[in-house]
């Protein structure tokens, strides 16, 4: 695995973002799942550690809200600190899905993160819940039945 240091450093910058303690008011939105095929990376080999920030959320979908706040602005917002925070590492290229306030559907997400040779994909969320005790990180990974490889892989990436 390539450049576990970034990578490590990259998910505890996430942690530390996604605990801001937010309103209490803000409910999460509707959201709808699609199904995504992979897709082989064309760079696999190039080098590169490209690591693909997906702001959540973005244009007519705010993501949840309250307080006066949007999901998708703090979501962005949190994935600009990242990228200049990670562009500090040597061999260490970030591509973001979106750099403004624009939609963009999670399949041509996943597309572009794939064609700029991405190593990794890790779309940042700030979710919202009425349970005052809720906090914390949530770190999602394929599981070992999609393919166990990137189960294994993904899961030492969540865990360290």
């Amino acid at each position: 695995m390539k450049n576990t240091k970034a990578i490590s450093a990259l998910l505890a910058l996430v942690v530390t973002a996604t605990s801001v303690q937010l309103p209490v008011a803000m409910q999460a939105s509707a959201a709808t799942t699609k199904a995504v095929t992979p897709v082989q990376n064309p760079n696999a080999d190039d080098g590169r550690f490209v690591i693909a920030l997906d702001a959540g959320h973005g244009g007519t979908d705010n993501g949840a809200s309250g307080g006066g706040l949007y999901e998708k602005n703090l979501n962005l917002t949190i994935a600009k600190y990242v990228k200049e925070y990670l562009e500090e590492y040597r061999d260490v290229e970030v591509y973001m899905t979106r750099s403004t306030d624009t939609y963009v559907g999670l399949t041509q997400r996943v597309t572009n993160a794939v064609a700029e040779g991405a190593d990794v994909f890790i779309s940042l969320h700030n979710n919202a819940a009425t349970n005052t005790d809720a906090n914390g990180a949530m770190v999602f990974y394929p599981n070992s039945s999609y393919n166990p490889a990137l189960n294994v892989e993904g899961a030492g990436l969540a865990q360290s």
